[in-house]
């Protein structure tokens, strides 16, 4: 007799989905093939990711559409126009959530960011304009990413734009 979380109905692993964040999602549907579908299933992951952005506040009312949720929520800058669904929202919004920090009282954005292992990157960021101010220059001189080390190195020396 099969005990495991295959045997509960999609249904109520739809109900216990409204209380799991974007990071559970994620783990759940990579490992357990049914519970992936379940979630990946086209008429369920529109339920599941708007409750996951409910959940993390990304979105602010559960009569909220996506557009108007991209709109109003200046503690998520999403502005990307290929970003039309809720699961693509979160991932976005997690993103965001992760790498970036804000200096109210000056109105800038620090955004950090990791391109391959031997590389990383800061952004900052005018808060009021969204114009980038500065980035960690690549090792070509261009605006891009540098190894940990002289990351540390630019950093130490302080912010001019």
């Amino acid at each position: 007799m099969n005990t495991g979380i295959d045997c509960l109905p999609a249904e109520l692993l739809l109900k216990i989905a409204r209380y799991l964040s974007v990071q559970t999602l994620r783990s759940l549907k990579i490992s357990s093939r049914y519970l992936n579908n379940v979630i990946s299933e086209p008429s369920n992951e529109w339920t599941v990711y708007h409750n996951a952005a409910l959940y993390h506040e990304y979105a602010l009312s559960d009569s909220m559409t996506i557009s108007e949720a991209k709109l109003s929520n200046g503690r998520y800058p999403v502005q990307d126009p290929k970003c039309v669904d809720w699961k693509e929202y979160c991932r976005q919004c997690f993103i965001l959530d992760k790498n970036w920090s804000v200096d109210e009282e000056r109105g800038l954005l620090f955004a950090s960011s990791k391109g391959d292992t031997d590389t990383a990157a800061i952004s900052v960021i005018s808060v009021t304009t969204g114009e980038l101010l500065w980035q960690t220059p690549s090792a070509d001189g261009s605006k891009g990413s540098l190894a940990p080390q002289e990351l540390y190195a630019q950093l130490s020396v302080g912010f001019s734009p």
